[in-house]
């Protein structure tokens, strides 16, 4: 699974063309990724 988070942050960096990237509002961070059971909060 470990893989597959890396993958997903690492398309990130394409980030107008991400899927499973929500904004966030009233939180800390500005966005979340969802990665099957896991989520990734970044700016």
């Amino acid at each position: 699974m470990r893989v597959t988070i890396v993958d997903a942050v690492e398309a990130l960096a394409y980030m107008p063309n991400c899927q499973h990237v929500k904004a966030l509002v009233g939180h800390v961070y500005g966005y979340r990724l969802r990665v099957g059971a896991y989520r990734v909060l970044f700016d």
